[in-house]
């Protein structure tokens, strides 16, 4: 049987509303014009010289992408011999902001059938990104042989990009690489179907969609970040946002050792868990329908946080501060100060386990080194929308 459903469940930051019918990662941006030739003396290795605030594109395929960051005004393109890539530079106007188009999903939901989720269009705005003409530096992945089952031949290649400090926007596409960036601070534009993205040291703006792979950010601080995605996991390792919107539909959104700055904060997830760590002062408002509530926060009083819709069911962490709303419809929520990974005896029980074992699993990938494909991690599975909290009720 087929749903013939589509499930809105994203809603986003209220901003202005650019043009529509225009994409973000194709980008009215950017064009095919070639400014400027490479210097590159190797095949391999091509090199633009650009000015401040110039605009990076990538787009990929199956290549693990890592975008890293270095004090020259040089856009640096390095990529196996042979391999698929084409690199171009030119000059082109900007605009204010992003439109950032519809994506459906099917999936199939065993006796439910096929449900078809769709993410709603967004505007991301680039108010970092001045007014003009900004150098543009855009390098695309050829589409790779395919075998008979629609799987890529062969190894996927690794493309490494090293870009000024300076660069006002770093804009990637990618079907199912690995996407990695380092040290940059800027805005950031990055949607990835299937494969695995990270942030090591990211600040500034960004908008994430990690649509079926993984998200995974480690000491980062967002002054907006927008996040969404379908089934994949949102991980925030030691991160400081000031304004946060993060929804998905059956992934696990875990923010640990996390700071809060006065702004608007919402985690929001279907049928996944959220597990919610709070590094200094803060109010956290948490709701979920048939979910359980495990919390090992000071004078914790569940029947006060749980099920609530009236906007009072707020409990202080520390000295209070700002507001964080965490809400899942179907899934767990835990609340705590600190890590996950700091023992203590509450959070020894099992239902604590997996959300810790999620977080573990992606600090161990992260030491490894690039990941090549989306990964196969062994997370939480999101709770049934049949189950009820009325039969198990809430726990401590």
């Amino acid at each position: 049987m087929t749903l013939g459903v589509a499930v809105g469940y994203h809603s986003s930051v209220p901003i202005s509303r650019s043009g529509v019918g225009r994409w973000i990662i194709a980008g009215a941006l950017l064009s095919s014009a070639i400014v400027g030739r490479p210097r590159g003396a190797a095949a391999a290795t091509t090199s633009y010289d650009v000015a401040g605030q110039a605009v990076v594109q990538v787009i990929g395929h199956g290549a693990s992408i890592t975008i890293r960051t270095w004090n020259r005004d040089t856009v640096q393109i390095e990529w196996p011999d042979g391999a698929p890539f084409t690199a171009a530079k030119n000059a082109q106007p900007t605009r204010a902001s992003f439109l950032i188009p519809t994506v459906s999903v099917a999936e199939s939901h065993g006796r439910e059938g096929t449900v078809t989720t769709t993410l709603l269009p967004e505007d991301f705005p680039v108010p970092r990104l001045m007014p003009g003409l900004h150098d543009v530096v855009r390098v695309v992945e050829a589409q790779p042989p395919l075998l008979e089952a629609g799987r890529p031949l062969g190894r996927p290649p690794r493309l490494t990009l090293t870009i000024p400090e300076t660069v006002g926007l770093v804009n990637v596409r990618s079907d199912r690489g690995a996407v990695t960036l380092r040290d940059y601070h800027g805005t950031t534009i990055v949607a990835d179907r299937r494969g695995r993205v990270t942030f090591d040291g990211v600040s500034g703006d960004a908008f994430v969609q990690p649509l079926n792979g993984n998200f995974y950010a480690l000491d980062s601080t967002f002054d907006r970040l927008r996040i969404r995605s379908n089934r994949a996991d949102q991980i925030f390792d030691g991160c400081r946002v000031k304004q946060i919107e993060a929804t998905t539909l059956t992934g696990n959104i875990v923010f640990d050792n996390g700071i809060f700055d006065p702004g608007l904060a919402r985690l929001e997830s279907d049928r996944g868990s959220i597990a919610l760590g709070i590094n200094g002062g803060a109010q956290v408002g948490a709701r979920t329908v048939d979910g359980h509530l495990f919390t090992v926060l000071p004078a914790a009083a569940p029947s006060a946080l749980i099920g609530r819709d009236d906007g009072e069911g707020v409990q202080m962490v520390g000295s209070g501060g700002p507001l964080v709303n965490a809400s899942s419809n179907h899934g767990d929520l835990f609340l705590f100060e600190g890590s996950l990974t700091e023992p203590r005896p509450e959070m020894l029980s099992a239902p604590w386990h997996p959300m810790i074992a999620l977080l573990l699993a992606n600090r161990a990938l992260m030491r490894g080194g690039a990941v090549l494909a989306g990964p196969a991690l062994r997370r939480p599975q999101p709770r049934p929308a049949r189950f009820s909290a009325k039969a198990h009720g809430p726990r401590l």
